[in-house]
């Protein structure tokens, strides 16, 4: 597939619009609040956030950097959203009966978590600095296991 078909598979399967299009917090977290005008202070207060984040100018970056830090973020997101639905899916395989709507939805929830981790993975292979030393997690890449003791970079 090349670049042209990707982008219009992306444009009928996902809403691909502007980054300004996006929520400044992610809906499974505001879930954790039981209060609706909780929930709508905190989107007010995250869209507030992320017009005073983009209106000003960060002189020192570079697209180079922009584009790291935007690919990090995004692995970031992807890993939370893999281990947001693993975890659904052993809650309820766990605990709904085999062959029940749940349960199923449970099992595909699981698949796609799967290839979400393995998507970031992939991703995490194409960094430059992982190839050059593939044994050691990027320090400063969102979450990646901290060095461990005794380790170089402790």
């Amino acid at each position: 597939m090349d670049w042209r078909e990707l982008l219009g598979e992306l444009e009928r399967h996902t809403r691909l619009g502007s980054w300004d299009d996006l929520p400044p917090f992610r809906e499974t977290f505001l879930a954790q609040l039981t209060d609706r005008q909780q929930r709508a202070g905190l989107r007010d207060f995250g869209r507030l956030l992320a017009w005073l984040a983009t209106e000003a100018p960060a002189p020192t970056s570079t697209p180079a950097a922009g584009w790291r830090a935007g690919l990090c973020a995004g692995l970031a997101d992807l890993r939370f959203t893999a281990n947001h639905l693993a975890v659904l899916s052993r809650d309820f395989l766990t605990t709904e009966p085999e062959g029940s709507p749940r349960h199923r939805r449970a099992c595909a929830a699981g698949l796609l978590a799967l290839k979400l981790a393995r998507a970031a993975q992939d991703l995490e292979g194409l960094s430059p600095r992982r190839r050059r030393n593939a044994r050691e997690p990027v320090p400063d890449t969102p979450g990646s296991p901290p060095p461990a003791p005794g380790s170089p970079e402790a």
